[in-house]
Parts: C-alpha cells; structure tokens; sequence
C-alpha cells in the first residue's frame, strides 16, 4: 500500500480530464490538447509521487528528463495564470486522491475483516 498515486493512475486521471486518451498522453504528437495534458501530468507526477524526473520522463513516453523539468515549471506557470488549468490540476488531484483513498480503505477493510468480530 503507498500513499501516493502510481504514474499510470495520475496518466488515466490527467487524460480523463482533458479529454484525450492516455495512449495521445504518451505521444510524441505536439500538438493541443495533449502537449498541455502531458505537461500537467508530469507536473503532477513529480508532486504527488516519490519519483524522479527520469523516471516520469520513462513512464510518460519516454522523455527526458529536462523535458519533464520544463513540463513542469510551463504547467505551474499555466496554473497560476489560467483559471481552466487550474481547474483541471485540482480536478485530478481529487480524483488521484479518492483513488488513494480506496485502495487505503480496501486494504484496512480486509486487514479488519480478518480480526473477527471485536470484542
């Protein structure tokens, strides 16, 4: 059990919502939307996992890591300028969050049912 999202979860959440597939995700196309939706899901990768740069960069399409390094800065500038991506940035971090969330509660949900009743 971790406390954080893996990168595919945070990769499915961020293309979920900005309405673009996971495989475009991971692409090399350029262009928008799914430029902008890479870029925030390695912004949020580095934020909410324990990982390093090159190792998102390998996980989101094999990318180095000054590319990964730039997503962010650009997607933390996005953020504190444009209201949508903002938005969007919180949006997924609810959804990775409830997603944590329940694997947590499955986890302590079986560990419990294992006890017996309680005395």
């Amino acid at each position: 059990m971790t406390d954080h999202p893996t990168i595919a979860q945070i990769v499915a959440v961020v293309a979920e919502v900005w309405g673009v597939s996971p495989a475009e995700l991971r692409s090399r196309r350029c262009g928008q939307p799914a430029a902008t939706a890479r870029q925030a899901a390695m912004a949020l990768a580095r934020d909410l996992t324990p990982h390093t740069a090159a190792t998102i960069g390998r996980a989101i399409g094999d990318r180095d890591r000054t590319t990964v390094t730039h997503a962010i800065r650009r997607t933390h500038a996005r953020a504190a300028s444009d209201a949508d991506t903002c938005l969007r940035l919180a949006l997924a971090r609810i959804a990775l969050a409830a997603q944590v969330f329940a694997a947590r509660m499955a986890t302590i949900g079986t560990a419990s049912t294992d006890r017996g009743p309680p005395s």
